[in-house]
């Protein structure tokens, strides 16, 4: 899945491993702002991102297990005033669910669901301010990334290269670190991701706040092996 996302000429090994590198140090360091953990703060985060366990893989490019649990309040856009915080409303969520020995199947459902999503909402990917991506694997994000539009097709690895996707870029994606750092909580990891979307979009996300407020975000889910959802949230003017 790799290679096709990263997309590099030339030495491809040293590139992808240069390219892992720089997606995972800003995630790793996110994670830390995002959550306060004893351990997390004694990383030395370019010497993790760097211990290898396999050709081409990161010790920590796979989701860490995680015990979790979310609660959200959601009501009708039309009584949301009535509530203390910033309305966020749900415009619309698109759905994909392919056969789980389909080639590419991730690549595949992830355009299917942000299709449907823009075409039901009428939001364009150059609207989308945040995205928030379900990236068991540590490359996962770059590709969902390009497959919704938020990063051009091809050219992703230059944006995570020059740190363009780290939450103080143009482009940030994943500001709680995302499942390789953050943790994965099954059930509990999507709601995880509506919860830190919301966080920002309200301006209430401390150390780790994006530069520009987000109106809009996008949110790719990715479960079940073959089931994928993407999410556009709006904040209500």
């Amino acid at each position: 899945m790799l290679l096709p996302v990263l997309r590099m000429q030339g030495d491809i090994g040293e590139k992808v491993d240069r390219g892992l590198k720089y997606i995972q140090v800003p995630i790793i360091s996110q994670m830390v702002k995002a959550v306060s953990r004893v351990t997390a703060r004694h990383v030395e985060f370019e010497g993790l991102a760097l211990t290898v366990g396999a050709a081409l893989l990161r010790v920590t490019g796979n989701a860490p297990a995680a015990d979790g649990a979310v609660c959200m309040i959601v009501c009708a856009t039309d009584i949301a005033d009535r509530f203390k915080q910033k309305p966020i409303e749900v415009l619309g969520i698109g759905a994909s669910c392919l056969e789980s020995m389909v080639p590419h199947l991730e690549k595949k459902a992830t355009a299917e669901a942000a299709r449907q999503v823009y075409e039901m909402t009428g939001v364009a990917p150059e609207e989308i301010d945040l995205l928030m991506v379900n990236d068991f694997i540590l490359s996962s994000q770059l590709l969902a990334a390009e497959e919704v539009g938020y990063l051009p097709r091809g050219e992703g690895w230059k944006y995570v290269m020059e740190g363009r996707t780290a939450f103080d870029g143009d482009r940030p994606i994943n500001t709680n670190g995302g499942r390789t750092s953050y943790g994965h909580a099954f059930g509990a990891s999507g709601a995880a991701d509506v919860y830190e979307a919301v966080k920002q979009m309200r301006g209430q996300a401390g150390d780790h706040q994006v530069k520009k407020l987000p109106r809009t975000a996008m949110l790719r889910g990715f479960g079940g092996g073959q089931n994928v959802r993407v999410s556009i949230l709006r904040t209500v003017d």
